[in-house]
């Protein structure tokens, strides 16, 4: 992740408080002239602003973040000060900083690790992601369509048959998708077999897009179908699937955070390939 570290107190080395939280100097930018606006602050996940002493007046701190917010306001930015107080918190969080934390604290209360990455989960979401349900059963799938945007997960559209899902793919480009894993064969596929299903679409079609597997079939059945499912494919050392859940767990919290963790990294590796 890339981070742009903003302090005048810096002189383009990365300090041993910051080392400690595991900040090195890889894929960062140390910005020390706050009067002017950082250079293309878009390719930058989180802004880290550095109070090390008293130098640095509040008038001065949030004149640095609101000029970072003026030329980019969606970047997150988290305050670190190396003496926090109240004031100097009031002054950055209403200048637009999303956090103050305390520039050593790594213990539970400011899990500073924890914050950097939540900050860069937020800003992969601020972009509604497309999830495409694929599911046999229209009942069910519409209610885990209504559930996943309750849960603000972006764009949640469905398909009841292999068919109309590939129908959909051409104009639609989710980020994800969640396929049941007892699919029937569409009505336009040649050649693949009777027993054509979910798994091999899973696994054989749109494979850039990652997908999430679901099933009700008891676990006793399901061995094989794991296997060729969640293996890395030798040439590409990719797995065809990100993961497998049982139907039951799918309004569970397990299950939202791995559709989070699959859409930042399908996102964050699209960013980077682009």
């Amino acid at each position: 992740m890339n981070i742009l570290i903003v302090s005048p107190e810096l002189n383009g080395e990365i300090p041993e408080q910051l080392k400690r939280l595991g900040i090195e100097t890889k894929n960062r930018l140390i910005w020390t002239s706050v009067n002017q606006p950082p250079p293309k602050t878009s390719q930058y996940a989180l802004a880290l602003y550095c109070i090390f002493s008293e130098q640095q007046t509040d008038e001065i701190v949030t004149s640095g973040i609101k000029g970072i917010l003026a030329n980019d306001p969606g970047l997150p930015i988290i305050v670190l000060s190396a003496k926090p107080n109240a004031y100097q918190a009031r002054a950055t969080l209403l200048a637009g900083a999303v956090d103050y934390l305390q520039m050593g604290q790594i213990g539970d209360e400011f899990p500073i690790r924890n914050s950097i990455q939540e900050q860069k989960r937020e800003t992969i979401m601020a972009t509604p992601p497309t999830i495409l349900i694929i599911e046999n059963n229209e009942t069910f799938a519409k209610a885990l369509q209504k559930y996943l945007r309750s849960e603000k997960l972006g764009h949640i559209e469905f398909a009841t048959s292999l068919g109309n899902a590939r129908k959909q793919l051409t104009t639609l480009h989710p980020q994800l998708m969640i396929v049941d894993l007892a699919m029937e064969k569409p009505d336009d596929a040649l050649d693949i077999g009777d027993d054509y299903s979910g798994v091999e679409f899973a696994r054989d079609e749109f494979i850039e897009i990652p997908k999430i597997v679901l099933t009700g079939m008891p676990v006793e059945n399901l061995t094989e179908k794991v296997r060729v499912l969640l293996r890395r494919n030798p040439g590409s050392g990719k797995r065809a699937v990100i993961d497998l859940f049982f139907k039951q767990d799918a309004y569970k919290d397990a299950f939202i955070e791995k559709i989070k963790e699959v859409i930042e990294t399908h996102t964050s590796s699209t960013k980077q390939s682009g």
